[in-house]
């Protein structure tokens, strides 16, 4: 979570090729939830987590509290199958994996422009 001034933030756009940077335009002493991978994964890639990034300069106070929630490290990873179900998705965009694994994953990314979770699924689906 952070709060937000103008420009205390970017992000790309999901699935975009570009690799481009956009500013967030938020609302003074608002308050941004990033939802991740770990959204992206249960919604079998209905909600895409996104690449973003902290923009500081020497003008403005940015505060940033970035906290990390996750299941059991044996925990296996994977699209809810009631969402599935409701969508009538007979196959997982994603490869289910124990979150010990996704978070060696996360851990081992490149940061360039790109979530861990590209490349990682099955369908092709980014």
């Amino acid at each position: 979570m952070a709060t937000l001034t103008s420009h205390s933030l970017s992000w790309k756009s999901p699935g975009s090729a570009s690799r481009q940077m956009v500013n967030v335009n938020a609302s003074p002493n608002s308050l941004l939830v990033n939802t991740g991978d770990h959204l992206e994964i249960f919604s079998n890639g209905k909600y895409k987590s996104n690449v973003h990034r902290a923009v500081v300069n020497n003008k403005v106070t940015r505060i940033s509290v970035v906290t990390a929630h996750g299941p059991s490290l044996e925990t296996i990873v994977r699209p809810a199958s009631p969402l599935m179900e409701k969508e009538n998705s007979t196959s997982s965009a994603y490869i289910p994996m124990k979150y010990r694994d996704y978070l060696e994953l996360q851990q081992s990314n490149q940061l360039d422009a790109k979530t861990c979770l590209e490349g990682q699924n099955h369908n092709g689906i980014n």
